[in-house]
């Protein structure tokens, strides 16, 4: 599936020009590709529009995460940096609809399965925006903040 599926993502992606949509295709490539697609992935982190570059670095951070690839470290905590940025700012208007809209809680999941371990300044900016605490990170580390 990803063999056929993985082409077309990419081919929308370089030639739309709806950012939601763009991004939308750059996500779930991320969901079903390899570190292989790094390289087609990377060029999308210079992109103009704010949520096309944090779809490529969701992607960038999947394609490492899930599978144990291996992107090559720049690339990585390029990506990182951007969902920094993303995590540290107000959700985009048209956001996709991946984590059912919650633009901060899909942030905050895709981080967490770094398996480096998720960047605390990153959670940090995420923690008062996510939307929904599907599985209770967000609680924990409220609850942990408190203790220190």
């Amino acid at each position: 599936m990803a063999a056929t599926t993985l082409p077309l993502l990419l081919a929308r992606t370089a030639r739309e020009d709806d950012p939601v949509v763009a991004a939308t295709a750059l996500v779930a490539a991320g969901l079903i590709g390899t570190a292989a697609l790094a390289a087609d992935l990377a060029p999308y982190l210079h992109a103009d529009e704010p949520l096309v570059r944090w779809a490529a670095g969701t992607a960038l951070v999947r394609i490492t995460s899930d599978r144990g690839d291996a992107v090559e470290p720049r690339l990585l905590d390029r990506a990182v940096a951007e969902l920094t940025t993303a995590a540290d700012n107000p959700a985009p208007t048209g956001v996709t609809d991946y984590n059912e809209g919650d633009f901060h809680g899909h942030i905050e999941r895709t981080l967490r399965s770094l398996p480096t371990g998720a960047p605390q300044a990153a959670l940090a900016a995420c923690l008062p925006r996510v939307e929904r605490d599907r599985d209770g990170h967000r609680t924990r580390t409220a609850l942990l903040d408190r203790r220190m």
